[in-house]
């Protein structure tokens, strides 16, 4: 299943470098088909044009306790052609068509859908950011206040590689400075900022400052039952050697070290995922 989710990472990308050694080797990948698909906001509302919008993820239940989100965490939600195609030709965004219907009308079976997942990073400083291990793994989700280890992301490049002391949910950890480059990632423009500002509840976020992707959530209808793969960022990424990571083709997002760790949910096949990186409607 694990080399399933990272075939549909890969096809969501641009194909390998022809220059590399083996046709795939270390091949340099980036998520550009994403970047020209529909964001839901055009698919689901009325507006042609409209832009992503960074939201913040809803709280989910672990148990008895209702989590939410207390780090910048935000998101977007992008549909390939072919899922907004059919969701246009059956009108599948009124609601009206939807609780008339008897059933949901098939995706076809090269339908995409991205969750992509963000952090704010201002430009000047360091910025903390939480890195899920896989421990705890909770089967309700794992609130981010639970994670064991942080990054510093420093965009100067100055501080790559010490070690310093960062105040994350409450808590202080020791974190490695990594760099900006080690992320896919994007410049905040004006556009961006009222939506970014408002998800991330952070008001001094400023054009220039950044975002960088820490998660992937793919949803593809190439199974017939649906499969839904988080994939989120790791300071170790493939090399690591995880069992996580154990189907993982030999690539890295754009110039960037680090690749995702990927999970994969179906019908038959669920397993825990860093909460920050979902929300109860993507269940």
């Amino acid at each position: 299943m694990r080399g399933f989710a990272f075939a549909v990472l890969v096809a969501c990308a641009r194909p390998p470098d022809p220059a590399a050694p083996d046709g795939h080797g270390d091949a340099q990948w980036q998520p550009e088909a994403w970047a020209h698909w529909a964001p839901s906001e055009r698919v689901l509302g009325a507006a042609p044009v409209a832009m992503p919008r960074f939201r913040t993820p809803r709280p989910f239940r672990r148990g008895d306790v209702v989590e939410s989100e207390t780090l910048p965490v935000m998101f977007d939600v992008l549909f390939d052609p072919s899922a907004e195609a059919h969701v246009r030709a059956h009108d599948l965004a009124h609601r009206a068509t939807l609780a008339a219907l008897r059933a949901v009308p098939a995706f076809p079976a090269d339908a995409v859908t991205v969750k992509l997942v963000w952090y704010p990073i201002h430009a000047r400083g360091l910025t903390a950011l939480p890195v899920w291990d896989g421990e705890p793994a909770w089967p309700d989700g794992n609130p981010d206040r639970t994670w064991q280890r942080a990054v510093a992301v420093d965009p100067s490049g100055a501080r790559v590689g010490q070690i310093i002391d960062v105040e994350l949910s409450g808590r202080t950890l020791p974190a490695r400075v990594v760099a900006l480059a080690s992320f896919e990632h994007h410049v905040l423009g004006d556009a961006e900022l009222p939506s970014a500002r408002t998800a991330s509840r952070d008001p001094s976020l400023a054009r220039g400052d950044y975002v960088v992707l820490v998660a992937a959530h793919v949803s593809t209808k190439r199974q017939p039952d649906w499969t839904w793969t988080t994939f989120w960022w790791h300071d170790a990424g493939y090399r690591s050697c995880s069992v996580l990571t154990a189907d993982a083709p030999c690539f890295t997002l754009g110039s960037k070290p680090n690749s995702p760790t990927a999970r994969a949910r179906t019908a038959s096949h669920v397993t825990a995922a860093p909460s920050s990186a979902r929300a109860t409607s993507c269940r």
